[in-house]
């Protein structure tokens, strides 16, 4: 009951992210281009991995698309994965660019991260979300 009720009270938008890693993702709105989304996923060499981001977005004026439905944005993300018992931790920003038509929005996304266990390296992330916003 209670999660039926979460699911109708708040705009949840599920969907797939193919990239590094793929899986399956989920966004919640916070307030209007305020968003927090996270992420299940695998990579291709065995590993799992999740992570969620705390985005600011704005919508851009591109020529011949209609206002409102072009956006970027930027924000942090968390991220932990691992394989064979091995277990990593890394923190990093995050920034992408998207479109929406109902009742899918689609977006490209890159992060930017600082692994922080069990040893301190750069890393990086990205890919394509497909998600379900229904209609507008």
């Amino acid at each position: 009951m209670l999660l039926l009720f979460a699911a109708t009270a708040v705009k949840v938008s599920p969907g797939i992210y193919l990239g590094t890693p793929t899986g399956l993702t989920l966004r919640v709105p916070v307030k209007k281009l305020t968003w927090v989304d996270g992420m299940a996923g695998w990579y291709a060499w065995g590993g799992v991995s999740v992570h969620a981001n705390f985005v600011f977005g704005n919508y851009m004026k591109v020529e011949g698309i209609e206002q409102g439905n072009f956006y970027y944005y930027l924000g942090g993300r968390g991220a932990v994965w691992g394989w064979s018992g091995e277990l990593d931790i890394a923190g990093g920003f995050v920034g992408g660019i998207g479109y929406s038509i109902a009742p899918f929005d689609f977006s490209f996304e890159v992060a930017l991260l600082m692994r922080v266990y069990p040893s301190v390296s750069p890393e990086t992330a990205g890919g394509i979300a497909i998600r379900w916003i229904g209609e507008k």
